[in-house]
């Protein structure tokens, strides 16, 4: 009787573990409430808007502390003198697309972007690029794929510099010196430049380091390379896509606030002012008079503006097309405008209560599937096949219909239980579980010493596929007695590469953190349905757990890897 209460207590904490995984996936595809409000029809630019020529430089992880150091970026220190500056607040994913997306488009993308950090998509929606295109900008874009990749379709010149005949870690160096000749061609109005390797660099090398001093101390020379050519009417905005720790890490939950600059004349001088990574689209279509578009979740930092020039009559074309009405008590001060833009921006966003009826509809199938997981007792394989198929096609087409259809096969699968064949697991996988989760607590502090000086950072990769290889050789180990040793060769060897493979095939040479949680929790399902026979229930077990413990607890740091994402819908 007890053993059997312990074998049933230990299928549910694993598959409540399968439950939770499925439904933090499940909730950050889905993601209810981030729908964008459709655009206006575009309106008049302002018209006494300076124009020129903006320039866009994108460093990769720029950290605000590295930024702010003048014997690590000395141009950057004198430039807060010649413009406006401070730290920048990154998106909610910490990762480069989704970072990038808020700068040009204003409005933080659906979480799961993040999932895509290596794939970027194509956007077609309302973004700066596709303002500046339908005015007749010339547009200029050259780094590594991600931007390239949003955007390349709307710019006059796209260039992604990972095809480019260099070595990895002159990409920088040949991006730049494209860049610079760009310069010379007066078509191009609005050029963007993405300089990727500091972030590899904080990676491999972390703060303080002579390595890392070096990149960003080259990085700067080359950022004062190109302010050198503007000219008179020339803008150029430096900023980071997100920051990094001491470890060199940006992942969801991480206080990782980037660094900015803009110069020109369109800017006002010496000003300080902290601001979101959406207000960066304020900042570069101030020049060509744009208003601000429909769910922007930026500020309105109109004092950041030049009060020689027109920022004042600027302001009030902001409130205007905002539909804000005159107020003499405001309109004469910038700064009473500013708040009063501010406010009325906030006030338009949709509170978290707004959207809870469409949220707990959403995810209601997933909590119920959680709760019959819980109470449905011993599990068969059929059955478990089936039912993590559904699960898994819910995650993959989030739709609303989809949990619940997920839902729908759950609940007929446990009705017809009784006509598939059994599973019980054995009391073992506790001890299988307890194993997987100090493995995981201790192996995140054992990646520094898998440290290689690597300019992609693929020393981390490194450090997880031996701790997957080193976990399945000891658990092997402690169950060499019990484990026939066909299973072991027929099931533990083939998910070991299968993890293998979706590490590196997935994550890329890049560590980024919590996007690796996605291939693990997937190999879940063909580890399961890759045993055969009644026998091996106790080794499909430990697989699931080590799948689901070790891996996830690796990539921990400071938070867990996988993020609800409620705060980001609450504010």
């Amino acid at each position: 009787m007890f053993d059997d209460r312990v074998e049933r207590l230990s299928l549910r904490s694993v598959w409540l573990a399968i439950w939770v995984v499925i439904a933090g996936l499940g909730h950050a595809f889905v993601e209810p409430g981030r729908n964008r409000p459709e655009p206006a029809p575009e309106g008049p630019a302002f018209p006494g808007a300076p124009g020129g020529r903006t320039v866009v430089v994108i460093v990769d992880s720029l950290r605000a502390e590295t930024a702010e150091d003048p014997a690590r970026m000395p141009w950057m220190a004198e430039a807060r003198a010649r413009g406006t500056w401070g730290r920048m607040e990154p998106c909610a994913n910490r990762f480069t697309i989704p970072c990038v997306r808020l700068m040009f488009e204003g409005y933080e993308p659906p979480f799961a972007v993040g999932l895509q950090d290596f794939t970027p998509v194509p956007v077609d929606g309302p973004s700066l690029f596709r303002r500046l295109r339908a005015r007749g900008v010339g547009i200029g874009v050259i780094g590594d794929h991600s931007v390239p990749g949003l955007y390349g379709h709307l710019a006059d010149r796209a260039v992604n510099d990972e095809e480019a005949p260099v070595p990895v870690d002159r990409q920088d160096e040949w991006a730049v010196r494209q860049f610079l000749r760009w310069l010379d061609d007066d078509s191009l109005s609005f050029l963007v430049l993405h300089l990727i390797h500091t972030d590899s660099i904080s990676h491999a090398f972390h703060p303080g380091t002579p390595e890392y001093d070096a990149v960003y101390r080259e990085t700067d020379g080359w950022l004062r390379e190109i302010a050198a050519r503007l000219g008179p009417r020339g803008h150029m905005i430096v900023l980071g896509d997100h920051g990094h720790d001491e470890l060199g890490m940006h992942i969801p939950g991480l206080d990782v606030p980037a660094a900015y600059v803009a110069i020109g004349p369109t800017y006002a001088r010496g000003v300080r002012r902290d601001l979101g990574l959406a207000s960066l689209y304020l900042l570069a279509g101030a020049p060509y008079g744009f208003d601000l578009p429909p769910g922007y979740e930026g500020q309105a930092p109109v004092t950041l503006l030049h009060p020689g020039g027109p920022a004042l009559a600027y302001a009030r074309f902001l409130a205007a097309r905002m539909g804000l009405p005159p107020d003499p008590a405001t309109d004469a001060d910038l700064g009473r405008i500013e708040r009063r833009l501010e406010d009325h921006i906030v006030s338009l966003r949709r509170s978290w209560l707004d959207d809870f009826p469409t949220a707990f509809a959403t995810l209601l199938p997933w909590a119920l599937g959680v709760l019959l997981a819980l109470a449905s007792g011993a599990l068969r394989r059929r059955w478990l096949a089936v039912a993590a198929a559904g699960w898994a096609s819910a995650v993959a087409l989030p739709t609303f219909a989809a949990g619940w259809g997920a839902l729908a096969l759950h609940v007929a699968l446990l009705a017809w239980r009784d006509r598939l064949p059994s599973w019980r697991p054995q009391a073992a996988i506790l001890a299988t579980g307890a194993f997987a989760f100090a493995l995981g607590a201790t192996g995140s502090r054992l990646v520094p010493f898998f440290h290689v000086g690597s300019v992609v950072q693929v020393h981390h990769n490194l450090a997880f596929a031996a701790l997957c290889l080193l976990g399945t050789a000891l658990l092997a180990l402690l169950l060499r007695r019990s484990v026939e040793r066909h299973v072991w060769w027929r099931v533990v060897v083939p998910f070991a590469l299968l993890a293998e493979l979706l590490l590196f095939g997935y994550m890329g040479p890049y560590y980024y953190g919590a996007g690796s949680l996605v291939p693990w929790a997937l190999a879940v399902a063909p580890a399961v349905l890759a045993a055969r026979g009644r026998g091996s229930a106790r080794k499909r077990a430990a697989l699931a757990a080590v799948a689901l413990l070790a891996p996830a607890l690796t990539i921990w740091h400071h938070t867990w890897a996988l993020v609800w994402h409620y705060t980001l819908i609450a504010e």
